[in-house]
């Protein structure tokens, strides 16, 4: 099942449209497909799970009037980009850091020869900006509003404070202090956290939270949204992860036009991997093995071995096959690996 992401290109006059050609022509990204926008609905295009950025060859004012309806949070709504319809400029106007449209930015001056226009302070200076160190982490910002208040003490040039239940590879960036929980008084005033416990090891602690579960799930035809949500919420609370944290759902390709799972992953905003039931069955690892399913699905566990399939090598179990009202889903924490 493709589940790439997208950038929907917008362009309302001749000289945008051949900008646009000229973008689709030199773009050699594989993992983001390019789409012309134009007739498309807005708040559709806005909302998909699968969008990855907007951008309009045009007037900022035009841009900004036309999504400005639609915002929501900084964590969901995709980059918006601007180009203006000589090819001379790139502008990230929505979403420069976790949304990535700074990079965007950067990476479509360098196919047109253009400037990228970065107006970030955190960026224009150089220094270190927790939304992109999450972004490219692969985390989950429990407080977004901290964001800024922590970008504000970089600039000011305070210390920031760090701890982690992960090990983080690479070389730390300036202004940043490890801290050990248990001394909080010689700790940063504000920091950031990188784990699944809310501590405070700071006056002010960010949270970031790695997006590493993938959930496996089987079920009957036509099963509901409303009832796989129902279920996952259910088993969220007793095995305390949040649903925050899902990275993808998966199961058989047998599923792969399964309503409620597609409504699902949409509304978290996550890609549904499907696997062959021989991929499912070169999975690795001791499954639920059930004769039933066997004789169903060709393979005797979706839920576990689809789980399993898209974590890969070095996951953790946070739950095995659980069953419910004609529902099996299966949680595992993918292997974290993090990066300054």
């Amino acid at each position: 099942m493709n589940n790439k992401k997208k950038i929907y290109l917008f362009a309302y006059t001749d000289d945008g449209r051949d900008i646009l050609r000229e973008i689709k022509t030199a773009w050699n990204q594989t993992d983001i497909e390019l789409e012309e926008g134009n007739g498309m609905e807005i708040r559709a295009v806005f909302d998909a799970a699968d969008t990855d950025a907007l951008v309009f060859i045009g007037a900022a004012g035009i841009a900004v009037r036309t999504v400005a309806p639609y915002l929501k949070s900084k964590l969901t709504d995709p980059a918006v980009l601007v180009m203006d319809v000589c090819g001379r400029y790139v502008i990230p106007v929505l979403s420069g850091h976790y949304g990535g449209a700074n990079q965007l930015a950067r990476e479509f001056a360098r196919l047109i020869g253009a400037e990228p226009v970065i107006t970030t302070a955190t960026d224009l200076h150089g220094i270190f900006a927790v939304d992109v160190f999450a972004k490219q982490n692969g985390c989950y910002i429990a407080e977004p509003e901290y964001i800024k208040k922590i970008s504000a003490a970089v600039l000011r040039g305070e210390r920031i404070g760090i701890s982690s239940e992960f090990p983080v590879a690479g070389e730390m960036p300036p202004g940043l202090q490890w801290a050990a929980v248990r001394q909080k008084a010689e700790a940063p005033k504000i920091g950031f956290h990188i784990g699944y416990q809310k501590i405070h090891p700071f006056f002010t602690t960010l949270h970031l939270m790695p997006k590493d579960i993938v959930v496996g799930i089987g079920c009957r035809k036509g099963k509901s949204k409303k009832e796989l949500r129902e279920f996952l919420s259910a088993l969220s609370c007793r095995y305390d992860f949040p649903l925050q944290c899902i990275a993808a759902l998966a199961s058989i390709d047998r599923k792969a036009r399964e309503q409620g799972i597609l409504e699902l992953a949409e509304e978290l905003r996550v890609p549904f991997l499907v696997y062959s039931a021989e991929q499912l069955g070169q999975a690795a690892g001791d499954f639920t093995a059930s004769e039933f399913v066997a004789r169903q699905m060709g393979v005797d566990n979706v839920c576990e071995r689809s789980a399993a399939a898209a974590a890969g090598s070095g996951a953790v179990w946070i739950c095995k096959k659980q069953v419910r009202e004609g529902v099996t889903l299966a949680a595992v924490r993918k292997k974290v690996q993090l990066l300054f």
